[in-house]
């Protein structure tokens, strides 16, 4: 274990136990058996009491996975592709023209807007969707007559209830993910100082943009 928090829990403040080498999360041994329920082919792995964030980032994420490339620090943004990519990578299935590649530093000025603009647009509007829902279905409930259609109407709007709210959960849980990371992120001082020769930070936001904008994608 770590001293780093799980980036699902936040009232109870659970430490995180595992990382998730693919979306980058954080978990505690609960949300770790929860994720790999729902994203089955992706791997958690165990934290020990030396890891950072910065370190696991270094150690795991930062590195190019393509078969062949021994493990090669990620270098290059591809945007074809939406994914770092190695020096390998550009040799080879990422070369120019057929691909159009830019560095770290204007790929995460040009993106992390954009990250940032779709993150206030899912939590104005998807939120207060779903609030409207679950008051309307309570509302309905108090109404229903008596009669012998009651329980079957009332078993029916209660299922609908409980899919809702746990639809909510899940949208809370993503939030809760990507404001963790973006402040991660801010404060990070290899983002904030925007060095040519210290691009950390950036790195780290390249590698969660795809995650982070998929999942707000899905919630809109």
């Amino acid at each position: 274990g770590t001293n780093l928090k799980c980036d699902i829990c936040e009232e109870s403040e659970e430490l995180a136990e595992y990382q998730c080498s693919n979306c980058a999360l954080f978990l505690c041994e609960p949300h770790t058996l929860m994720h790999l329920e729902i994203e089955v082919d992706h791997d958690c792995i165990y934290l020990d009491n030396s890891t950072s964030k910065s370190s696991f980032f270094s150690e795991y994420i930062l590195k190019c996975d393509s078969e062949g490339h021994n493990n090669d620090d990620l270098k290059i943004f591809c945007e074809t592709c939406d994914k770092l990519v190695c020096f390998s990578c550009i040799k080879n299935e990422h070369r120019r023209p057929d691909h159009e590649l830019i560095n770290i530093q204007t790929a995460a000025a040009k993106y992390r807007p954009r990250t940032e603009l779709l993150f206030e647009e899912c939590s104005s509007k998807v939120l207060p969707l779903i609030e409207s829902a679950i008051i309307k279905i309570n509302q309905i409930l108090n109404q229903i007559e008596n009669g012998s259609e009651k329980i079957e109407k009332e078993n029916n709007l209660r299922n609908q209830l409980n899919k809702i709210q746990k639809q909510k959960e899940e949208i809370e849980n993503t939030f809760k993910f990507v404001k963790r990371n973006l402040n991660f992120l801010s404060n990070n001082p290899n983002f904030a100082n925007n060095s040519t020769t210290n691009i950390e930070g950036e790195l780290q936001f390249l590698v969660l943009k795809t995650n982070i904008n998929k999942r707000l994608k899905e919630i809109l």
